[in-house]
């Protein structure tokens, strides 16, 4: 069946083109309001539907979906002939002999690859030939499109949707429960192709600007040129969103127009909006005692001050019983009118007009950045409910109370443990957060309310960052600015280089920087699990390296509370009190492996491995080094580790579990598919850490 529906654009710029419902969407809003990027979103369709597609046979090989990986033939190119595959588990001999019989006819489509596996769908009674550029580590592919369908009669015909690949799956195997999950799955992978064509057009648009206008700018002189203003720039340069999700790009709940607004890739200014709440109908949770929520948001905002006296006079209220709530423009047009209607009309919530403070998007487009005084004024995390990756990002009350409590107990240990490495991994402070909360409010009305208007306050970045030295988000790594032809850190690589290893190979000089910033990464989180049972999520977008002006990674700033996972035994013998987290806590974890897969999938199979993909695409050294970098630095965390009696035990253990045979790999695309999204599901891959 065909879940959604094609149309041809008008005047298309490209030939035969067939849009897809939310590309249709996004073509339509370019036409009538930004019609100078129409023709090259047309242009970007085909790269942003790739880019998906790639995610997408990715996930069905690495999480083997439906036992399409594993019962898949490999066949591999040898000269000028393709063979089965000898080093791949093949199926039994007669499905290899029929599917290399079908493929040999076809084989000359596939010169741009050595390889190909045939993934099989028999209720179909059809193949799917899907092309191997590159096989790394953890199960992960680097596959290259086109991909075709190649049925028993010798035809083929080439997939070129998501949709396509979707609807393959859906006619295979989803059930009737299954079916509304991966309908609407369908959706949000639809909603993310054609939001990725839309920030491709975009990043044309400036390169074709930028190679007219500065063709001599590389990072270093941007950094000094913008300083303060140069970290937000690194959020908004990482288009690709998710390297593995296929639903990287979803903005669902935005219109085309709200995507091009708030989306951090459009580097739009976003003016923020601010709501007063009655105190009796807000909770309030601080990292110190003695922090006091409005002359926090009057020091960085103190225009407002004069503003919301008028407001509260006018209205014969009393300024002391209101706080100043930061909230995001769109979650103030759509959703407090129909949520707070009652309060707005009682006097008890009262929004703030024109309030003149504009903040950037960073990648989670919920957490806004200031683009005035960007080194001064703290970042504010914010409900949003719109659907970002498969999930509404709204904030629950547990992460508005346990972001200040794990940053208090953060805070305790890197100021008294002495062995941490406070110095070089640096845990950023939620210093306070606030929600709405109506004491009448009761189960499900109560959830919605209070996670709908809520924010957390962190610390600016630069708080951490001395003035010779160049912060960037972790993602930017991996990213092509529109003024850079490579990926960040191979920029970064050069100027190390030059400044450390001038004469030596490009592999070499790989290997000695990835090992300064594997010794950064690894270091504070082995730590942390280790000694407190703290299983931080150190994915790309929720770290900060630092470099110097040479290029050396000197820092590792690490934020994001929210998605931990914290081992109740080990907090509560190193002395914390675990009962001091919320009652709903997620967090809170009895399971020590939930602490541990946290963090080695996060830290480990996300964070390092997508470096070691990028270093061996673009400088030839070979995968194993790389991992056994990573291996030799978690071998001498835990080798300080078990000098120390009091821990001993548990960094055996955790030794044992980061250097097993097999690791999880969290199935994001199955768990989406079925509507499992908050109930882990792991697939077993092989750990290159293994001994």
């Amino acid at each position: 069946m065909t879940l959604f529906s094609f149309a041809t654009p008008e005047n298309a710029a490209v030939e035969n083109i067939r849009l897809q419902a939310a590309e249709r969407a996004i073509a339509d809003f370019l036409r009538s309001q930004v019609p100078e990027l129409y023709d090259a979103f047309l242009l970007a369709i085909p790269t942003g539907r790739e880019g998906i597609l790639q995610r997408l046979w990715l996930s069905i090989l690495r999480e083997n979906i439906m036992n399409l990986g594993r019962s898949a033939v490999s066949l591999r190119r040898c000269g000028e002939s393709w063979k089965p595959d000898p080093a791949h588990a093949q199926p039994d001999r007669q499905r290899v002999h029929e599917v290399f019989a079908l493929f040999r006819p076809l084989a000359h489509h596939f010169a741009h690859v050595n390889r190909v596996l045939v993934l099989g769908f028999p209720k179909q009674r059809c193949d799917v030939i899907v092309p191997i550029q590159q096989s790394y580590a953890f199960g992960r592919f680097q596959v290259a499109g086109p991909y075709h369908v190649m049925h028993p009669n010798g035809t083929f015909h080439p997939l070129e949707h998501p949709m396509d690949v979707l609807t393959l799956l859906e006619n295979e195997s989803i059930n009737d429960e299954q079916a509304p999950h991966f309908r609407m799955f369908a959706e949000d992978v639809c909603n993310s192709a054609a939001n990725l064509s839309l920030a491709h057009a975009y990043r044309s648009m400036l390169q074709a600007h930028y190679s007219t206008f500065r063709p001599d700018t590389n990072l270093f002189v941007l950094a000094a040129a913008l300083r303060d203003r140069f970290y937000a720039r690194t959020e908004q340069w990482v288009i690709e969103g998710h390297p593995c999700h296929p639903g990287a790009k979803m903005r669902k709940g935005f219109s085309a127009q709200e995507t091009f607004r708030y989306a951090s890739e459009f580097q739009r200014e976003i003016p923020l909006s601010f709501i007063l709440v009655h105190r009796r109908l807000a909770s309030v949770a601080a990292r110190d005692a003695h922090f006091d929520w409005n002359a926090e948001m009057f020091k960085h905002e103190p225009h407002l001050s004069e503003t919301a006296s008028f407001l509260l006079e006018q209205r014969g209220k009393n300024r002391d019983d209101f706080i100043l709530l930061p909230v995001h423009p769109w979650q103030l047009e759509h959703i407090v009118p129909r949520l707070y209607l009652a309060e707005i009309q009682s006097g008890d919530l009262i929004p703030v007009p024109d309030c003149d403070s504009p903040y950037y998007a960073g990648m989670s487009l919920r957490t806004l950045m200031p683009a005035k005084e960007p080194a001064n004024k703290p970042h504010f995390k914010l409900s949003l409910q719109v659907d970002l990756t498969g999930e509404v990002r709204t904030l629950s009350e547990q992460t508005i109370h346990n972001g200040p409590l794990m940053s208090r107990i953060l805070q305790t240990i890197a100021r008294e443990d002495a062995a941490f490495p406070a110095e070089r991994f640096i845990l950023m402070q939620e210093v306070a957060g606030a929600h709405f909360l109506h004491p009448q409010d009761q189960g499900s009305k109560q959830t919605e309310r209070s996670e709908n208007l809520a924010c957390v306050i962190r610390e600016n970045v630069y708080r951490y960052v001395n003035e010779d030295e160049i912060p960037m988000v972790a993602s930017a790594l991996l990213a092509k600015p529109y003024w850079l032809n490579k990926p960040v850190i191979v920029e970064l690589l050069e100027r190390y280089r030059g400044a450390y290893h001038a004469g030596k190979s490009v592999q070499d000089s790989a290997k000695s920087f990835f090992c300064e910033y594997a010794a950064l990464a690894v270091d504070g989180f082995i730590r942390l699990l280790v000694k407190y049972g703290i299983g931080l999520e150190g994915h790309l977008q929720n770290c900060i390296p630092v470099f110097n002006t040479d290029g050396k990674p000197v820092k590792l700033l690490v934020r994001d509370w929210e998605g931990i996972r914290v081992y109740r035994q080990r907090l509560q013998n190193a002395g914390f009190d675990p009962t001091s987290f919320h009652p709903k806590s997620r967090i809170l974890v009895d399971d020590l492996d939930s602490a541990r897969n946290k963090m080695f999938y996060s830290v480990v199979q996300n964070h390092l491995g997508e470096l070691i993909v990028i270093l061996v695409q673009w400088t030839g050294i070979v995968e194993e080094e790389l991992w056994e970098v990573v291996r030799n630095a978690v071998k001498n965390v835990f080798d300080l580790l078990e000098q120390d009696p009091a821990v001993r035990q548990e960094a055996r253990e955790d030794r044992a579990f980061f250097f097993q045979e097999h690791a999880d790999y969290k199935s994001i695309m199955w768990m989406r598919m079925i509507g499992e999204a908050h109930q882990y599901m792991y697939a077993k891959v092989p750990n290159p850490l293994a001994e």
